[in-house]
């Protein structure tokens, strides 16, 4: 074979490799498959080990260290009657995939990853106008789901797109490929970020377009992280003080216009806090974090597990439960220990692949604190696409060598 079909092919697998990174945190066929997740695991670990390519990057170090002292913490901590062991592999197969994706692509991941999305997003634009305009659309999708079994829960997802039907100022809400809203800006959102960096803040036609489809999905978290993506671009920009109080000032009032305005928006938050008003609540962002927090206090350091048989204590009513709380929902199953060195992973992280690429950590805080938005929003700490951001610094290991020349753009 050779070099350009070789290079053909790997371009494919990583492709499908990054398509697998995005369906294992939001397509409904593919999270709801956790041993596929497992088989493909293996078969990349063996596939990097029989070409020496492996390599135990710092931050990855950490993330094992910090999983091995949580799982020996829980077992001495937590008196479990018998040991999951399926669930904790799980956990560690969950964190090994993304690493061994990096670790295929090397720095091509950015450029790939921003291809991926930036196509997806393409066709669901496509399908999202044609489901906005043609009368039983939504119908047609759904049967196709149905037929080939793509969505077991609600039937709704294909793979490439999402027939959520939910109207919002008579629009239909845009889920993308992922299974709602809120989830598909998660994805938009890293890939906006990745493409204003590599591209050092140029807003080119990807950027445009995935910014358009951010709007579309009328989710409240994702506005929000777009809103402090922006701001943080103005501020590593502006110099001079006063231009940046008179801005600040500007873009605040936009905000505070923007939520008293959009009736969705203020809504959804004002709902959203009266439902903390319930102690027996736990459906939403802020009443799921307050149900988690009360189960978190049960074990703080090392967390009540993902085990059914130490989850919930508190709430035990498992039909009622509603998690959609991601920071919330990672203290109380992973503990403090791992919390707290997830998002110092994270960021740190985040600093790291800034000053790769732009020679400034500026942006992070802004990129960070859009993140932690999000994740407040969805119970999505544990995604292949966010931990996969813990290990971006591998790009910069010196013992590291890219599988077949991977890091030329």
């Amino acid at each position: 074979m050779n070099s350009s079909k070789i290079s053909q092919t790997n371009d494919i697998s990583g492709y499908l490799l990054i398509y697998f990174v995005i369906g294992f945190s939001v397509i409904p066929f593919f999270t709801e498959k956790p041993d596929l997740l497992a088989i493909i695991t293996i078969v990349l670990a063996i596939y990097i080990i029989s070409k020496s390519r492996l390599t135990l990057e710092r931050h990855f170090l950490w993330v094992l260290a910090f999983l091995f002292l949580m799982y020996m913490g829980q077992l001495l901590t937590l008196r479990l009657t018998s040991i999951d062991y399926r669930s904790i592999f799980g956990t560690f197969i969950r964190f090994l995939f993304p690493y061994l994706v990096l670790l295929f692509l090397g720095k091509r991941f950015f450029y790939m990853f921003t291809k991926v999305v930036y196509g997806l997003t393409l066709i669901v634009l496509i399908f999202w106008t044609a489901d906005n305009l043609i009368p039983n659309f939504t119908y047609g999708i759904k049967s196709i789901s149905e037929k080939f079994q793509l969505d077991q829960e609600s039937n709704e997802n294909i793979l490439i797109y999402n027939a959520e039907n939910h109207l919002i100022y008579g629009v239909i809400k845009n889920a993308g490929f992922a299974y709602e809203g809120g989830a598909y800006s998660i994805i938009l959102i890293i890939a906006i970020i990745f493409n204003l960096v590599i591209n050092k803040y140029l807003f080119d036609r990807k950027t445009k377009v995935l910014i358009f489809a951010l709007i579309t999905t009328f989710s409240t978290a994702g506005y929000i992280a777009l809103a402090l993506i922006f701001y943080g671009l103005f501020f590593t920009k502006i110099i001079n003080k006063f231009r940046l109080i008179i801005f600040s000032a500007f873009f605040l009032s936009i905000l505070v216009y923007s939520y008293t305005t959009l009736s969705f928006l203020e809504e959804k938050i004002d709902t959203q806090i009266e439902l903390t008003q319930d102690p027996f609540a736990t459906r939403g962002r802020f009443a799921s974090a307050m149900a988690d927090l009360l189960e978190w206090q049960r074990n703080p350091f090392f967390g009540v597990g993902k085990f059914e048989e130490t989850r919930f204590a508190i709430f035990k009513d498992i039909n009622q439960q509603h998690r959609v709380n991601g920071l919330a929902s990672l203290l109380a199953k992973y503990g403090l220990v791992v919390f707290v060195g997830y998002l110092f992973v994270l960021y740190n992280s985040l600093r790291k692949f800034n000053y790769h690429f732009l020679q400034t950590d500026k942006f992070v805080i802004f990129q960070f604190m859009a993140l932690m938005s999000l994740a407040f929003a969805q119970e999505c700490m544990t995604w292949s696409v966010l931990i996969i951001l813990l290990y971006l610094p591998l790009i910069e290991n010196k013992n590291y060598i890219p599988l077949y020349n991977y890091d030329s753009k």
